[in-house]
Order: structure tokens, then C-alpha cells, then sequence
């Protein structure tokens, strides 16, 4: 079969919210339509299809696109190129509106057509992690998930893919033209002599490279890039555990941190999870943590709202939050040294009470304030996080939420929430204690004179704290008279406040301050 040469996109679609992290790596042809692009993640993750979905781009989240006919979305994803999206910045793929699955498509490069025989087929390179159960909220047991089967997803998408080529075929113009011969055959399992066969097709076709290799001449690092390129799209059904969780050289994790400290917004993205993806060393992981502190990476442009300062601090604090990940890889030996770890602790602490940006990240799926949440997060759930220090919890949820400009637009409240969840749940603090510190940080949130800044801040809070109660009343290790007195206090605090949770008119909303 001969296969037109058209550029192909290679895609890194990362599963949010997981550490280690979850994720795939697919070749898709340049003219993939975001439809198509539904299709291959709900294969690539091994969803079911039974919940809705929506793109949007990151760099624009007010428009979505999603199935035609669908009244909530402005796009019909059916017709739209995923290549300009993708090219200007990431694109979100959500699935299941009710667990909320976030996909972040990133476009790593665009290969060119190479000359070589291919099928023209969506395909798996590789990828890392389980899938998480359908319907499970991400609270499944790891026997629940399926793990990464790339042979079997490049079936599936050749399946699929071929079948809709076929029936295209069918109707084309040209009567000649075969089934045989639009249906492409799926990438197989690769064996040492399938590898073998393939490196002597490049030499074969790369004369110079292969009179170099004859000759034991060196091969130039750029041949030697376009070599494994060439060898990974070939290769596309390899082994999962072979390519998954690479190690990486000291000299490329470098050249990764400059680029994230100089902000460089382009490539910024990539040198992020090629760390964050890398089975780092315990020295590296060190590395990383000393790098980003000396740097003071985090707070060197606090001010700043420019993509290059935000880019770097925020980056510098998701490198944190996977090395403190990282560190209790090998409970209960730990990675970092115990003085470096309390001062990341420390820093968490002070970032998340400093960063006040709440601007989408084109580069990412989140705001600056969720990058610092997911820090604080990584650092009040650790291991070892001094107890002592749940009080500066308290002192920094109320600094965060008294310094509220803007109403949350990302994950804020649901990482508050599952950080408050987890130290209610952990035991250590008594009911009591944890009743305190939810009542100071609602009456200092509540305090002030009524306006729609401090409305705005205490809706924000009852965002949290809502489905907080909730939390613990089903937690048959608290008195179920907890939930009820929380709620009772929220009740106090807006009307001591002037502020109304309920309202017999109907122009008002549910959190509507009384003219």
C-alpha cells in the first residue's frame, strides 16, 4: 500500500490530577478534527463514551466546542482542525461532567512526512499510569484500573480508524481504488528483529548516516534525534514499561530547569514533563528542589503578571509539588533532606499566601492561585508535615480567602477541599481543634462590612465549605452533630453579617447580599 506523505502531530495528552502522573503519547494525522480527537482519548484512557465532553482552549476558555446540536457549546468539534488550536496553545478535553476527567492535550512537535511506510491511522507511542475506573471520581482501587496496554489501544484505534477510511473510500470518486488498499494494517507488537529490520531501513535510506556508521565515523546529535524519532514512530506498539517512565540524563535536566527559569513560554510545557515524566534519581530529585529554592523561583517576581515571571514561578511550584510526591516514593525512606523538606514546607506556606494571580495559563489547565493551592496541598499531606504547622494552615486559608480580588475560574476550591478532607480524615486533630480552625476561617472571611468583594469572598469560602460538611458527615470516624454545626455557623455568620443564603424574592440570587 502506498501511503500518501502528509505531516503528522505528535500529541502528549496527560490525565489531570494524578501523581505519578497518567498519560499518553499518539501520532494523529495533521488534518484530525477535535470529533476524532474524542475518539482517540475515550480509547487511548479506555472510557466508555456514556458521559458528555467538551474542548476548549486554554487560551480561551469561554468558547467550548463539542457535538453538533449540543446548546451549551459554541464550536462543533466535528468541523473544527485541532492543529490551529493546538499550535496557538493547549487544548482541555473534559469528560464526564460529574467526576469531571481533564484531559491536557499538548502538541510536542509536528513530524514531518518522512518517505516511509506507515499506516494512516491515528497511533499509540506510548504512555504511563492506569486508567481510573468509569464513574469512580478518582477514588478507585488501583485492582479497578486498567492498566496501559498500547498494543491493545493501537488495535482499537486501527479498528476504528480503518473502518471510517474504508467507508470513505467506498464513496470516493475513484471506482478503482480497494479496500484493500485504503485499509491500513494495525501497528504490531514490537520484536528485537522488528527494531532490527527498521534501524537498517533508515541506514538503507540515510546513506550518509550509514556510511558513517560503516566507517565508524560520529553521527551528528541531530541524526541521532531523527534516528529515534524515526525509530519511535515505527515502533508504536512497543512495550509500555520499557518506554513509560524513562530515566533522564543529568545534562538534558539542566537544560530543562534554564528553560523554565528563563520563562521561555514556547517550550515550556515540554521541559516541564520531561522532569515531572522522568524516573529521577534521589540526588536529582534533590537537584531539582535545591535548584528552584536557591532561585527563589517562587517568589523573585511575585508581582509580576507578565506569561515569562508567571511561567516560571508557577512551573517552579509544580516542580515542588511532584518532588514532594517523589520524596515518599520509598516510604519510609525519604528522598530529601529533612531541613530541605521543611523548607519547601515553609515556602508552600509563604507562595500560597502571596500569589494572588487568577488569570488562565495558556500553558496549563489551572490559575497561578491553584498552582500555589497544589503546593500547599503536596506539603500539609506529606508524611512528614509537623503537626505544629496546621495552625499556619488556618493563618494562610484566611490570607488567601480575605485576599480574594476575583471569584475562583479553575480547581482552587476542589484542591482546598481535598486538602481540608485529608487533614480532617488524617486524625491529627481532634474534632474539636478542626471545628476551631473552620469557625476562625469563616467569622475572618465573613468579617467586614457588607459588599459584593466580601460577598464574593465568602461565597468562595461556602464553595468549600459546603461540600466539606458533606465530606465528614459521610466519615463514620466524625459525629455526624460536626457537619450540622458547621452549617449552623455558616448560617449565623450571613446573617450577622447582612448577607442572605435564602430569599423569598426571586430576582435574588442564592447568595445575593440584601439591598
Amino acid at each position: 500500500m502506498v501511503v500518501a506523505e502528509k505531516e503528522s502531530l505528535q500529541l502528549k495528552i496527560t490525565l489531570r490530577g494524578f501523581h505519578p502522573p497518567v498519560w499518553r503519547r499518539v501520532v494523529v494525522p495533521d488534518t484530525v478534527t477535535l470529533a476524532d480527537l474524542h475518539t482517540i482519548i475515550q480509547i487511548a484512557f479506555d472510557w466508555s463514551d456514556e458521559h458528555l465532553h467538551d474542548f476548549y482552549s486554554t487560551q480561551n476558555a469561554e468558547v467550548h466546542y463539542g457535538p453538533a446540536g449540543d446548546e451549551t457549546v459554541q464550536g462543533d468539534e466535528a468541523k473544527t482542525l485541532a492543529r490551529p488550536l493546538l499550535e496557538d496553545s493547549n487544548v482541555m478535553y473534559t469528560y464526564d461532567f460529574g467526576d469531571e476527567w481533564k484531559h491536557l492535550i499538548h502538541l510536542e512537535k509536528v513530524l514531518p512526512a518522512s518517505g516511509f511506510h506507515r499506516a494512516p491511522v491515528p497511533y499509540c507511542v506510548t504512555g504511563r499510569g492506569a486508567s481510573p475506573a468509569e464513574d469512580s471520581g478518582g477514588g478507585d482501587d488501583a485492582e479497578d484500573r486498567t492498566p496501559l496496554d498500547v498494543a491493545a489501544i493501537n488495535r482499537q484505534l486501527s479498528a476504528h480508524f480503518a473502518t471510517s477510511q474504508t467507508k470513505a473510500a467506498v464513496k470516493s470518486s475513484d471506482p478503482a481504488k480497494s479496500k484493500a488498499e485504503v485499509t491500513p494494517a494495525p501497528p504490531e507488537d514490537v520484536s528485537g528483529s522488528q527494531i532490527a529490520q527498521s534501524f537498517v531501513t533508515y541506514l538503507r535510506d540515510h546513506a550518509d548516516v550509514g556510511d558513517a556508521v560503516v566507517s565508524g565515523r560520529k553521527v551528528s546529535p541531530a541524526q541521532v534525534k531523527d534516528l529515534a524519532d524515526y525509530l519511535l514512530q515505527q515502533t508504536g506498539a512497543a512495550s509500555a514499561d520499557s518506554l513509560g517512565a524513562a530515566a533522564i540524563n543529568d545534562t538534558t535536566l539542566a537544560k530543562d530547569l534554564e528553560t523554565i527559569k528563563r520563562g521561555d513560554i514556547d517550550n515550556l510545557t515540554d521541559a516541564y514533563f520531561q522532569i515531572s515524566d522522568a524516573d529521577l534519581t534521589s540526588d536529582q530529585i534533590v537537584h531539582v528542589v535545591q535548584t528552584v529554592m536557591d532561585g527563589q523561583w517562587l517568589f523573585a517576581h511575585i508581582t509580576a503578571t507578565d506569561d515569562q515571571h508567571v511561567g516560571t514561578r508557577t512551573t517552579a511550584a509544580a516542580l515542588l509539588t511532584d518532588m514532594l510526591i517523589a520524596d515518599q516514593r520509598n516510604v519510609p525512606k525519604l528522598a530529601l533532606p529533612a531541613k530541605m523538606r521543611t523548607a519547601v514546607f515553609q515556602a508552600a506556606t509563604r507562595y500560597a499566601r502571596a500569589e494572588k494571580g487568577l488569570q488562565l495559563m495558556p500553558w496549563s489547565d489551572g490559575s497561578p492561585l491553584s498552582a500555589a493551592l497544589s503546593l500547599l496541598n503536596a506539603s500539609v499531606t506529606h508524611v512528614s508535615y509537623p503537626k505544629k504547622m496546621l495552625t499556619d494552615l488556618q493563618d494562610t486559608l484566611i490570607a488567601i480567602f480575605t485576599n480574594l480580588q476575583a471569584p475562583f475560574i479553575s480547581s482552587e476550591p476542589e484542591i482546598v477541599l481535598g486538602m481540608l478532607l485529608t487533614v480532617g480524615e488524617s486524625g491529627e486533630l481532634t474534632q474539636a481543634r478542626y471545628k476551631r480552625i473552620l469557625k476562625r476561617i469563616t467569622k475572618a472571611v465573613f468579617a467586614g462590612d457588607p459588599s459584593a468583594m466580601q460577598t464574593m469572598r465568602a461565597r468562595s469560602w461556602v464553595q468549600v465549605l459546603f461540600p466539606l460538611t458533606f465530606g465528614l458527615y459521610n466519615d463514620s470516624d466524625y459525629d455526624d452533630d460536626l457537619s450540622a454545626d458547621i452549617l449552623m455557623d455558616v448560617l449565623d455568620f450571613y446573617d450577622d453579617e447582612g448577607v442572605t443564603l435564602d430569599s423569598d424574592d426571586d430576582d435574588e440570587g442564592f447568595f445575593d447580599r440584601p439591598v
